[in-house]
């Protein structure tokens, strides 16, 4: 496996070591990626691991679990990534970067309760998903869904005028 390995390494213009520190699922990964010749699911597989790797440091700093951290889209995983890399004792900025992200992390629960694509409230302006998710966050449970989905879709018709 090691001779394997390191053929994903060369792929990727590493060194071996940087590779073996990753679980052992993510290097079998990697290996199947090399032996494939198929660098574009190769280097994937190696920004991913990558990403979450950070996340653990990004834990430690912000206090946030990881469980939490390694739901957030990679893109999310990135800006934490280069914040953590700025200041690497900024819990402020890597907090308020992750509840920025959390605050419209229910877009995809109000598609289906409006009965539309997710896609299309995800290319929303963010500060309107953040409005709707707040509506969402405050009205569920406490009113008849009746009542929930005309806010929403109040709020969603605003979005359009």
């Amino acid at each position: 496996m090691n001779d394997a390995l390191k053929t994903a390494a060369e792929m990727l213009q590493t060194a071996p070591e940087n590779l073996s520190c990753y679980p052992e699922t993510v290097q079998q990964e990697m290996i199947a990626a090399a032996e494939n010749k198929n660098f574009d699911e190769l280097n994937t597989i190696w920004q991913k691991a990558f990403l979450n790797s950070e996340m653990q440091e990004v834990s430690r700093v912000s206090g946030v679990s990881m469980q939490t951290l390694l739901e957030l889209p990679d893109a999310v995983k990135v800006e934490l990534t280069y914040l953590l890399a700025q200041d690497p004792h900024d819990c402020i900025a890597l907090n308020r970067c992750i509840t920025e992200h959390l605050s419209a992390v229910s877009i995809s629960d109000i598609a289906v309760l409006l009965k539309m694509p997710a896609e299309e409230l995800k290319d929303l302006p963010f500060s309107k998903q953040k409005e709707l998710c707040g509506a969402m966050d405050m009205l569920y449970g406490t009113v008849p869904d009746s009542e929930l989905i005309a806010e929403l879709t109040g709020i969603l018709n605003g979005a359009a005028s």
